[in-house]
Formats: structure tokens, sequence, C-alpha cells
């Protein structure tokens, strides 16, 4: 195949449907989040915090 066939492939995806692979989980429900999944005793945890002041001065601790 050469670059000109490539393009007009690259070209023709634009507003076309495309199937993936977990497209059957996701419509019928099958798919596995992270949120579904239980917890392994052990896991850390991480927050993240922020400060509601640009460049302030004071630390978050």
């Amino acid at each position: 195949m050469n670059t000109a066939d490539q393009m007009d492939q690259i070209r023709g995806a634009v507003h076309t449907a495309v199937r993936h692979d977990s497209a059957e989980n996701h419509v019928t429900g099958r798919s596995v989040f992270i949120d579904d999944m239980p917890n392994v005793p052990g896991t850390l945890h991480a927050a993240l915090a922020t400060s509601p002041h640009a460049h302030a001065k004071d630390s978050v601790d």
C-alpha cells in the first residue's frame, strides 16, 4: 500500500463509526472499571492538596 492509499484511509476514518475491542462490553454493561475492583490489602492511597492562593508563602503539610 502506498502513502496516498494510507492517507485516503486516514481521511476516510473521520466522522466514521469505528468499532473498538471494548465496545460490546461497554454497551452491555460487562466492562470492569477500577471502582468495580476490590481493594487489595496494603494498597497505598494518595490525595492531592492544592492551595487556593497562587505562589502562597505557607507550605501544605
